[in-house]
């Protein structure tokens, strides 16, 4: 009787897969079930590193052994001309293409800041093999802007992944920039700027990928390219508009608040201010120093509050604080050393490195608390603190002197961040970190409980599988509308509608 059940269940759901094919016209996830194999000697080096960082504090050449891992990943998963990475984990939905471009572009910047602040361009791995780095990214670069290379990343259109990847594409030239002109010929290079140049008449979502154009666009200013200064201006003065005060902006007019002004609001201005200085310098002065002051508040040595969407960004979290390194070094210097060794060291020990990658979760791998659009690589968006780090000369001060401590391991506190409508409120006992948005509190008195966070039914995923797309639950109310959030127990821990565990490794 239970065969025939099943048996009726996987047909009714394999019909309805099929009604929705036809119905909706969407086409499978291209490479949906790709299988990348994992080489063994991961295994040896993931309890290396497990154990190599279990300590309270991380010298930079701690960090050098991290970045030391993460090339023998790139080595083991990127392709012959060194244009696409493609990791281990469950797809997205924008197709192999894609996410092997994202393999490329989001690790790319770490390994440019690397090289860009003086440290060596070679470095021996863990199994006694040479890394180049600029090597790797030169070759990519190649071959990822030519048309007529079998890995080129493709035309940019439309509303389209490649806009987002092509920011950091842009970083990568303007890091290197001194260097192309005798390590490209005329052609690859202007091969390489035009293609990033297509975002431009393209259609966008608006919000932060406003910033993406902008990055681009001064990225091409300062190679010489004429005539951008009005589009930049303009996008710079419609993003601008999000601002909301003491460094906190919407992502969008009457857009959400979240973690996204972490990694990639102010991540992304901290750029535009290196390549065009006198864009806005007093209001950018300000939105870093004002942010730093608050968010500071926000890190603990137990995780983050974390809430929004993207959870699997988590390992930026200190980069508003490497950037006052930057900005103010005897100032801030020594607490953002700390805020970067506590968020590696938390997630380290809970599983965001694996397989010489970085997990598809918030501590593992949890399909559940992916974006519809988050694929293999788009994790690599946790490198953007390290990226920022290693920018820093290895004499710089954030890397001779000593971790300071952070708020929250010096008293208790209750700080009001009243752009967010926001309480902080860090225990010094426990480590653990709680903002409550004050208005979603008076908002849920009479509510039972928080917004589930739900999960995927079996036959969710059974009917994922057969339409070979992803079909993940949104979790807009868990995610943005909780009157608390918590870094003891993180929103996706405090309530589900299915006894489905979390954290639990992706099966492709």
């Amino acid at each position: 009787m239970i065969h025939v059940l099943i048996l009726f269940t996987a047909s009714t759901v394999a019909i309805v897969a099929v009604r929705h094919l036809i119905r909706t016209r969407v086409k499978p996830v291209d490479q949906w079930s790709l299988d990348v194999q994992i080489p063994e000697s991961f295994g040896q080096y993931d309890k290396e590193l497990l154990a190599s960082t279990s300590k309270e504090h991380l010298r930079e050449s701690d960090y050098q052994a991290i970045l030391e891992y993460l090339l023998m990943g790139i080595d083991a998963y990127r392709s012959p001309h060194h244009a696409r990475i493609i990791y281990p984990g469950v797809s997205g939905s924008r197709g192999s293409v894609i996410e092997g471009l994202e393999g490329y572009a989001r690790t790319a910047p770490l390994l440019a800041t690397w090289v860009a602040s003086g440290r060596p361009e070679t470095v021996s791995l863990p199994n006694g093999n040479p890394f180049n780095l600029k090597k790797h990214l030169l070759h990519g670069l190649k071959a990822g802007t030519q048309p007529e290379s079998p890995e080129y990343w493709g035309d940019i259109t439309d509303l389209d992944q490649r806009i987002v990847e092509a920011a950091d594409i842009g970083l990568v030239l303007w890091l290197l920039k001194d260097q192309l002109h005798t390590e490209l010929t005329g052609r690859q290079l202007d091969q390489a700027l035009s293609w990033i140049s297509q975002i431009n008449g393209k259609q966008i979502y608006g919000g932060n990928w406003l910033l993406f154009r902008i990055i681009v666009n001064a990225v091409l200013r300062d190679f010489g390219w004429e005539g951008l200064e009005r589009d930049i201006a303009d996008d710079y003065r419609e993003f601008k508009s999000f601002y909301v005060g003491e460094g906190w902006f919407t992502d969008g007019m009457g857009g959400a608040i979240d973690y996204y002004n972490v990694w990639q609001m102010q991540y992304m201005l901290f750029w535009l201010d290196r390549i065009a200085p006198s864009t806005d310098p007093d209001f950018l002065n300000g939105v870093f120093s004002e942010f730093a002051s608050n968010y500071q508040y926000f890190i603990g040595t137990e995780g983050i509050p974390i809430f929004g969407r993207s959870c699997c960004y988590r390992l930026a979290a200190a980069t508003p604080l490497i950037i006052m390194a930057h900005r103010s070094p005897a100032s801030w210097s020594s607490i953002a050393r700390r805020a970067l060794e506590t968020t590696w060291l938390y997630f380290i020990k809970h599983g965001a490195l694996r397989s010489g990658g970085i997990s598809q979760g918030y501590h593992g791998d949890d399909e559940d608390l992916l974006e519809n659009y988050s694929g293999r690589a788009s994790p690599f968006w946790s490198l953007r603190s390290l990226a920022l780090a290693f920018l820093l000369p290895p004499d710089h001060e954030f890397w001779c002197g000593e971790p300071g401590s952070l708020p929250v391991e010096k008293a208790d506190y209750r700080i009001s961040v009243g752009s967010i409508n926001a309480t902080v409120i860090g225990e010094k006992a426990t480590g653990d970190i709680t903002v409550a948005f004050n208005s979603r509190n008076k908002d849920s008195r009479n509510r039972p409980g928080p917004p589930p966070f739900r999960r995927m039914s079996v036959l969710r995923r059974q009917l994922q599988r057969l339409l070979k797309r992803p079909l993940r639950i949104e979790n807009y109310e868990a995610k943005y509308q909780q009157p608390e959030y918590y870094s003891a127990k993180p929103f996706f821990e405090q309530s589900t509608d299915s006894p489905t565990p979390g954290n639990r490794r992706c099966a492709p």
